[in-house]
């Protein structure tokens, strides 16, 4: 039989875990997009060389 105790300290360490889960993903999620953000805004070099066929 589980005690009252371990079953707060198992409740508390789901918690805690989805907490971290959660905060990683934000974390990411905004890294990747300032990345992408970056990425966007860099302006293409447009290459005034085309092939003729």
């Amino acid at each position: 039989m589980i005690s009252k105790r371990e079953k707060l300290q198992y409740v508390c360490t789901f918690v805690t875990d989805i907490l971290s889960l959660a905060l990683s993903m934000a974390l990411g999620w905004l890294m990747v997009d300032g990345l992408l953000g970056k990425v966007e805004t860099t302006p293409r070099p447009t290459s005034s060389r085309r092939s003729a066929c």
